[in-house]
């Protein structure tokens, strides 16, 4: 919901998932390994603020408008979300004034609480059924796992 009117957000990867090898220990999955080695000893991102356009006015969501965005969201869970997604849409009017208020402040100070600017990241195939070179970074399409309240928008 807010993040449409912030015009810059940062996205922090978390570890992506891992899998299983034969023996029960845990391996890096070929994309990650490939992603690891090019980024080893890279700097962090830096991220700029926005001085473009600024909001100056704006109509505030009501509880209703959040709660039609919320009940639409799609019905998954992101590990980052406090709550598993079908129990946050079940306490939605026990959460509705919270969740209004913290998008409400988002808007007008132009900012995305700190908890609502990370996703998970997972690396997947962008052409399958394609010879697919499973070493190679650009052979995959980063898909970001985001928290029901930034998802909601």
């Amino acid at each position: 919901m807010a993040n449409q009117a912030v015009a810059v957000s940062t996205v922090s990867a978390q570890k992506p998932s891992r899998r299983k090898s034969k023996e029960g220990g845990k391996v890096d999955t070929p994309p990650t390994v490939a992603v690891r080695a090019e980024t080893e000893g890279s700097d962090p991102p830096t991220f700029s603020v926005h001085t473009g356009k600024q909001l100056t006015s704006f109509t505030e969501y009501t509880p209703g408008e959040v709660r039609r965005l919320l009940l639409k969201s799609p019905p998954k869970t992101c590990p980052l979300d406090p709550l598993p997604t079908d129990v946050s849409l079940e306490l939605v009017d026990v959460l509705l004034p919270f969740i209004t208020a913290m998008c409400n402040a988002s808007l007008r100070e132009g900012v995305l609480p700190a908890s609502q600017k990370a996703a998970i990241i997972t690396p997947v195939v962008k052409k399958s059924g394609l010879a697919v070179h499973v070493e190679e970074p650009q052979s995959y399409r980063p898909i970001s796992n985001l928290t029901l309240i930034v998802e909601g928008d």
